[in-house]
């Protein structure tokens, strides 16, 4: 009986999920139309804030801590990192395909 019951049930799965015909497209309306509705006074330009859209004191603070982001020395960092050649005279780009510009293979530069 049991087998039965697991192959009705398979099938009507099967059946179920080929009658499901949402798109992601529409489904991120779907989503913007609820979070509009719930929150009418938030701008859609504000979604990226998460939470501190729902806050404008830490809205404010948040955006006035990027303008001098604490994060900009260590970018500077790295960025001299990555020209200094190694001891190969290579650099960290030589290193990887098409200069580590959307490249996903991290081989290892030989020192």
């Amino acid at each position: 009986m049991k087998p039965l019951l697991s192959a009705f049930a398979g099938i009507a799965l099967m059946f179920g999920a080929g009658m499901v015909r949402a798109g992601s497209e529409e489904d991120r309306l779907k989503l913007v139309k609820y979070y509009q509705t719930r929150y009418p006074d938030i701008k859609l330009s504000d979604y990226v804030l998460g939470a501190l859209a729902l806050d404008p004191d830490a809205k404010v603070q948040y955006l006035g801590i990027m303008e001098f982001p604490p994060y900009i020395g260590e970018i500077e960092k790295g960025e001299k990192l990555w020209k200094t050649p190694l001891k190969s005279g290579k650099t960290y780009a030589d290193c990887l395909p098409n200069g580590g510009r959307k490249g996903r293979d991290f081989r290892r530069c030989p020192e």
